[in-house]
């Protein structure tokens, strides 16, 4: 939750609210539109981790209006101007949204366009005639030029990855219902309906189907998780999930084996399994670490690389001011300092090796953490994304969404701190 005064005054909590997210290093959003009556609106929520107690903190940012058809450049367009807003453009690790092909298609193409351009920045100066005018009143209206948006990097739902197939959808909270069906005597119950009794075959069917789906409905309930699941929690629950369903697949019949076929983990997720920001998300969290790898190759290879990482960490930090002073007295001599550096003068390798080495040995704790400073930093940047896109959740507002006062949204609302006015003047909580 996050930690806003009380204040009711809109200008004096939007004021709090927008001064608390400069205050962050490392945010992470969610992104989703949702339509009813014919009206369409875009909801946004921003996601930290607090360094202080290892938190996550989550705040509404955005329920705005969408007008006319969700293409992608309009949805670009909007995050856009919502991460301007509060001055997030730069700040963003990660952005989550579900598979709609409008949100792909908007980070496929202005995440491309955005590398290809930092890629001809570094390729050296341009020729004079390459300039390119644009109209200045056009940029100031729409707050960027047309095609020329900002995305942060993308992440893809799991849950609708794991939910979605070629053409159907695995209906997973089906598998509750069929659960509580095989506990209760069915014979004795079809007697009573009057209805025709399900036969061994079918009655084998619905067992089976339900041992497949068991460990796939459980990952789910991981992954959506808010306030206890990282980024990082999604390889380790993918490796678990993996090894369930090829646990399970000597004991199914012709009946059930295309299940695991059609849940198809290694071919959803392949890019996301090979993801290096992934794979370090998890060995940095105390409760895995390396304990979610079998073969001893890839833990070598991780444990190399997080003391890779630290290093690189290390470098592109600012110099401790204590030392300024010392280095000041060398800096006539600089060079030579460079090409003499000896072993024993270069801590900083040996500190990042144990650090990591202790980290590995260490407790399951969150709060282990910070015994591990460099580690800790590293955690914040790649675990504040989450692995569930949660906006949909500011268009249920609990008990409301089925309710005539959700079919009140308008135009007309306003930030107040984490909630927002409606027309009705219903004040509502987000998060």
């Amino acid at each position: 939750m996050l930690p806003i005064s009380t204040v009711q005054s809109p200008t004096s909590d939007r004021k709090t609210f927008v001064n608390y997210l400069e205050n962050l290093e490392y945010i992470s959003t969610t992104a989703d539109i949702w339509t009813c009556h014919n009206k369409s609106f875009m909801g946004m929520t921003a996601h930290s981790i607090n360094p202080n107690n290892l938190k996550r903190e989550k705040v509404a940012i955005a329920c705005r209006r969408i007008k006319g058809c969700h293409t992608y450049n309009v949805v670009a367009r909007e995050i856009e101007r919502i991460h301007s807003a509060f001055g997030l453009t730069h700040k963003v690790t990660a952005i989550v949204t579900d598979n709609g092909s409008n949100f792909a298609k908007a980070f496929r193409i202005y995440e491309a366009a955005t590398a290809s351009s930092e890629s001809e920045e570094d390729g050296g100066e341009e020729e004079e005639d390459n300039i390119v005018f644009a109209d200045l009143n056009d940029i100031l209206s729409n707050g960027t030029a047309e095609g020329d948006y900002i995305l942060p990097p993308h992440l893809r739902c799991p849950q609708s990855l794991l939910r979605i197939n070629a053409k159907k959808k695995l209906i997973v909270p089906f598998h509750d219902a069929l659960t509580c069906i095989l506990t209760i005597p069915i014979p004795r119950l079809c007697a009573q309906l009057d209805i025709r009794v399900l036969s061994e075959r079918e009655h084998k069917f619905l067992t089976e189907y339900c041992s497949v789906m068991k460990p796939l409905t459980v990952a789910l309930d991981i992954l959506q998780g808010e306030d206890n699941c990282c980024y990082g929690c999604l390889l380790p629950t993918l490796e678990v999930l993996m090894s369930k369903m090829l646990a399970l697949q000597p004991g199914l019949s012709r009946m059930t084996a295309g299940l695991l076929d059609v849940i198809a983990i290694k071919t959803r997720f392949g890019s996301v399994l090979e993801n290096k920001d992934a794979q370090l998300a998890a060995v940095k969290l105390p409760k895995f670490k390396l304990r979610w790898l079998k073969e001893e190759q890839r833990k070598d290879s991780l444990k190399t690389l997080l003391i890779t990482e630290c290093r690189s960490s290390i470098d592109t930090q600012e110099v401790n001011p204590s030392d300024s002073e010392l280095q000041a007295s060398f800096s006539s001599n600089k060079g030579e300092m460079d090409f003499c550096a000896f072993e024993d003068d270069l801590p900083a390798s040996r500190n990042c090796e144990s650090e990591v080495l202790s980290h590995f040995q260490s407790g399951c704790e969150i709060d282990i953490l910070h015994q591990f400073p460099n580690i800790k930093a590293l955690f914040l940047k790649l675990n504040t994304a989450t692995p569930s896109s949660a906006p949909e959740r500011l268009f249920s507002l609990g008990s409301l969404g089925l309710t005539t006062r959700r079919n009140r949204l308008s135009d007309n609302y306003c930030y107040s701190g984490t909630t927002i006015t409606l027309k009705t003047n219903i004040r509502v909580s987000l998060i």
